[in-house]
């Protein structure tokens, strides 16, 4: 078995413990895989993501929107659906609306092959949360 040294072996062990790390310090772990942002792949820390508590969820979705949005390299889905998750959460009806917006327009100006989020899910959401004007 290969050893770890240094960063990689930081990348592992939040891999690993991403679900406990995310849930009892959110930040600073949003922090570090900010800091080497290029470095993770975001899809092994969904479970840390849906462990984020409810008082940290604006912390985890200012970080989403910024790889969501920002970097438009993230075309997973499940990573776009936990920041529609967050989102509907937090009941922030107009960061949703622009949110959207924006996936409307990609879709209509580029070969997106669709929307990079669960359309099922993300209206199962807004229902469950009220959000009319999503």
């Amino acid at each position: 078995m290969k050893k770890l040294h240094g960063d990689d072996l930081k990348k592992e062990l939040i891999y690993r413990h991403c679900h406990i790390l995310m849930k009892e310090v959110t930040e600073e772990t949003l922090d570090f895989v900010q800091k080497n942002l290029f470095e993770f792949e975001l899809t092994r820390l969904i479970p840390g993501f849906m462990n984020v508590p409810h008082e940290s969820m604006p912390a985890a979705t200012e970080f989403l929107w910024h790889y969501c949005t920002e970097t438009t390299t993230c075309k997973e889905k499940s990573i776009h659906n936990i920041y529609i998750f967050f989102l509907s959460e937090q009941r922030d009806e107009d960061e949703l609306d622009e949110y959207l917006n924006k996936q409307e327009e990609m879709v209509t100006t580029e070969e997106t092959g669709g929307y990079l989020f669960d359309l099922e899910f993300a209206l199962q959401n807004f229902k469950k949360q009220d959000l009319v004007k999503a």
